[in-house]
């Protein structure tokens, strides 16, 4: 019956099937004439105990390869390729092969999710993953699939608009943790991603959401990523500090995103870096006469940590002491532009940089303290210096305009040429520290004053 020509095929194919008969016969005309009963057709045949089972069956069809059920590449249509390789279990093929379309890459990216839950998917170790492909392929062990890279490049195309939803799928990554030390690898390499997301997205009320922040009261609220840190393996306080918001403030910094770095500084509680930052990067924008967005951000943001810190005591110290000085010039630079050159003056003064007593001991002490100051006041001299002769003649200008008692104008005349030396006295200690343009504008001034 098996090779007669009149036998009813459907009635052969169902012999064939409870009796295995033939199994090297996998295949019965008239009955498996599409590829999908064809396949159907040497699964139900195979025999675990026999001619090698599921794994000879796909050696099978990995040697007919993707041009024998999907035609030459390119060529459109339905593809079947990794539904074969699905089926016959090589799962991390299947994927790759879904990915390698751009019609299939978010079903590649879902169902190599689904197969990691199910703890399906093999992953590779950090050495064998790829930059080019997510499969790995080795002569010495099975496929590999690498989930991570496969989600990044995924995500990677909204992460900055929408990166509440790059992180669900990064979280996704851990499911691969419980593969021994390449585990642990893949944990690692979730926090990487996040740090990235971190990095990558908009800042904004949208940003300190994801991350957290802190209210106007000064309570801290936590944001998405700490809410959802035991799908991370975080499981303390510290380790979320330590792999997840210090790591990416330092990224952060190295992307120039200063501001974003020092909230995330202040929110693992690293107060000491936080102001040694603020400092940094106010000593980088004060000289700016017209500072951008950026610098306008820092300076709230260190408005708004100083004010917390000084409330609690926090970060006491050189750093701290020069940020709230940095501060006082930009808001004397901001008073000089608004034509308020004595409350620029004011403000100068209680920074106690420039010595303007006229007491020449008291000013020789101070420019030998000088190389004491933080690097970035230093290095600001020729912004406040000018400042301050720019704002003590603003004001020598106005009291001569003024209608007041001519007695009590020269006392204040007075008072403003006495500072004036003071100043350039101060000046040409540290002459050397400036350029012979600032000295010599300095210099020009206070001849007008004295006049």
């Amino acid at each position: 019956m098996l090779h007669s020509s009149s036998a009813d095929p459907f009635k052969l194919a169902l012999y064939k099937l409870m009796g295995r008969l033939e199994p090297a016969r996998r295949n019965v005309p008239q009955v498996t004439t599409t590829t999908e009963d064809w396949l159907w057709f040497q699964l139900a045949m195979i025999d675990e105990e026999e001619e090698g089972g599921l794994r000879a069956l796909a050696e099978v069809l990995l040697g007919y390869g993707e041009r024998h059920f999907d035609g030459p590449p390119g060529q459109r249509g339905r593809r079947i390729w990794p539904t074969v390789l699905l089926i016959c279990g090589h799962f991390e093929r299947a994927v790759a092969a879904l990915w390698e379309n751009s019609e299939t890459e978010i079903e590649a990216v879902h169902l190599a999710i689904a197969l990691a839950y199910h703890g399906l998917l093999r992953v590779p170790s950090r050495s064998e993953t790829s930059d080019v492909s997510p499969l790995t392929l080795s002569p010495s062990s099975p496929p590999a699939l690498s989930l991570s890279t496969l989600i990044w490049r995924y995500v990677r195309q909204f992460v900055k608009m929408d990166a509440k939803e790059a992180l669900q799928y990064v979280y996704t990554v851990c499911l691969s943790a419980d593969q021994g030390e390449v585990g642990k690898e893949q944990v690692e390499i979730a926090w990487e991603l996040v740090r990235r997301i971190i990095v990558l997205a908009n800042s904004g009320p949208a940003w300190e959401e994801l991350v957290g922040g802190f209210r106007a009261d000064g309570s801290r609220f936590s944001g998405v990523i700490e809410q959802g840190a035991p799908l991370l393996r975080l499981t303390e306080a510290k380790q979320y500090n330590e792999n997840i918001l210090i790591r990416a403030a330092r990224n952060s910094e190295e992307n120039d995103r200063i501001s974003e770095a020092i909230k995330l500084y202040n929110l693992a509680g690293d107060y000491g870096t936080v102001v040694a930052c603020l400092a940094t990067a106010l000593g980088n924008t004060i000289a700016q006469s017209g500072p951008d967005e950026k610098a306008r951000n820092i300076e709230r943001t260190a408005s708004e940590i100083l004010r917390h810190y000084e409330r609690t005591n926090r970060a006491v110290g050189k750093n701290r002491d020069a940020v709230v000085k940095l501060l006082k010039i930009r808001e004397a630079i901001e008073a000089k532009a608004n034509g308020r050159p004595e409350i620029a003056l004011e403000v100068l003064e209680s920074t106690d940089l420039i010595p303007l007593s006229g007491d020449v001991a008291k000013i020789t002490k101070r420019a030998e303290e000088f190389k004491e100051l933080h690097e970035s006041v230093q290095r600001n001299l020729q912004v406040y210096l000018p400042l301050t002769m720019d704002a003590l003649a603003g004001v020598h200008q106005k009291v001569k305009g003024t209608m007041v008692a001519d007695a009590t104008r020269q006392m204040t005349l007075t008072s403003i040429r006495k500072k004036s030396r003071s100043l350039m006295v101060f000046a040409g200690i540290l002459k050397y520290r400036m350029s012979p343009d600032v000295y010599s504008y300095l210099a020009r001034l206070d001849v007008e004053i004295a006049l």
